[in-house]
Order: structure tokens, then C-alpha cells, then sequence
């Protein structure tokens, strides 16, 4: 009989030839490991949720040489009403030290420019701000922000892309720094996560 010939449906599902199964390498040992499951996936290594508001916030104890790439992850409620934050790396808190290239879209005005700072601006209220960090091969890091400002019908968005004006042999270390006091404000959840091995 030509199986081929005959219009498929579930009642002719048993005259699929399956004597030959697909290849099962990858968990030929019937284990199945986290390595084997989280392939191109994130690991969550630090999380907080504020309970009162805080100019900044610094996150230690990192390696990126070893973990490869971040994702930070922060909703931000803006404690003090109005302002902007910066992201450091390395406790290198220069802003000079870095460089910013912005698109930023709100209704229909759509601006871009390039500046020597390294700032998220627009938080007037609430926000979702999206970072992937990693460490070029020569040495610089490199950040990608994804950020939705404000909320309802002030809302609007931008990206932006940061990169030290030099090099680090690491990335150890990150600080979100409020240029008012208190621009962090309770209930702002920040998560930070790393690729799976």
C-alpha cells in the first residue's frame, strides 16, 4: 500500500512508520539535567523589593566573565516625582566614563541623540526598564535598555544603548544611582539574572 497516497487524518495515524525513533543523543544516559533543560535560558541570582524609598542601589559579587551575560530587570516606582538614574559598572561612578546612544518615541515626537553619560531619564512616575549587560571581547561593556515610561495615556518608550568609554578585564559589580533623593520608591522590584550553563 502507497501511505502516501492516502489524505492523512488522526484515524490513519497508526500507518506512520515509527520504528525508527529520532535521536535521543543529548539524553542518551535517560538523565535529565537542568543543563539539559535550561539551554539559552536565565537563572535569577539577586532579587529585592523595596520597602521604603532609596536614592541607590548597589549589586556585588558578580562575574561576568564566568556568567557570560545579565539581564537586569527593574519595576521602578519613582519615590521622589521627578529625576533620572544612572547604571555604573565597576563602582566606576564617572559619568563621563560612558556612552549613550538614545531613540526615544513619545506619541508622535520621535528624538534621538548621542550623549556622554549613561542615564535613564523620563521616570517621572512609573516604569519598566529591561538592561542586557554584557563584556565584549576587547574588554567594554555593553548595555541594551528596553524601557516603558509612565503609565496610561502618558505612556511612552525608548531604547538606548550604553557602553564604557573604556575597558574592564570584569564586570563585578552595578550601581542604579537616583540623581534625587529617594528616586527609588517602596515597591520598586529589581531582578537580575544570569544565562544557565
Amino acid at each position: 500500500m502507497n501511505y502516501l497516497s492516502i489524505p492523512f487524518s488522526r484515524k490513519h495515524a497508526d500507518l506512520i512508520d515509527v520504528s525508527t525513533p529520532h535521536s535521543t543523543a543529548d539524553i542518551a544516559d535517560s538523565a535529565i539535567t537542568s543543563a539539559k533543560l535550561s539551554f539559552a535560558t536565565y537563572e535569577k541570582i539577586y532579587e529585592t523589593t523595596l520597602s521604603s524609598n532609596v536614592t541607590s542601589i548597589t549589586i556585588t559579587g558578580l562575574d561576568i566573565n564566568s556568567d557570560k551575560q545579565y539581564k537586569l530587570i527593574i519595576n521602578l516606582k519613582n519615590g521622589a516625582g521627578s529625576g533620572l538614574f544612572r547604571i555604573y559598572v565597576n563602582n566606576d561612578t564617572t559619568a563621563t566614563n560612558y556612552y549613550e546612544q538614545r531613540l526615544l518615541a513619545n506619541d508622535t515626537t520621535v528624538t534621538a541623540n548621542r550623549i556622554n553619560d549613561c542615564y535613564i531619564d523620563g521616570v517621572t512616575v512609573e516604569a519598566y526598564v529591561e538592561i542586557d549587560i554584557i563584556r565584549t571581547n576587547d574588554g567594554y561593556i555593553l548595555m541594551f535598555v528596553k524601557n516603558s515610561l509612565n503609565r496610561g495615556s502618558s505612556v511612552y518608550t525608548g531604547v538606548r544603548a550604553i557602553s564604557t568609554a573604556g575597558t574592564h578585564t570584569n564586570l563585578t559589580q552595578i550601581d542604579l544611582v537616583g540623581s534625587t533623593s529617594g528616586l527609588f520608591g517602596a515597591g520598586t522590584r529589581i531582578m537580575l539574572f544570569k544565562i544557565s550553563k
